[in-house]
């Protein structure tokens, strides 16, 4: 899943700070991508897609 949101949520504090951290707690963030201004038409601000996957709490992976 995947969702376009606002450059800022990525950076401000506050209940969206506390909600970044627990996805990234749990390991749901699968990639964040940065997007340009200008790109949508009828707006300047810059946006990024965040994509999700739903993973167990405990990780899978091991880093070499």
């Amino acid at each position: 899943m995947a969702i376009v949101l606002p450059h800022g949520v990525l950076f401000r504090g506050a209940a969206e700070g506390h909600i970044r951290k627990i996805l990234i707690e749990k390991n749901y963030i699968d990639a964040v991508i940065g997007l340009p201004a200008n790109l949508f038409f009828g707006t300047s601000i810059p946006t990024c897609i965040l994509v999700f996957q739903k993973r167990p709490h405990f990780s899978r992976y091991f880093i070499y």
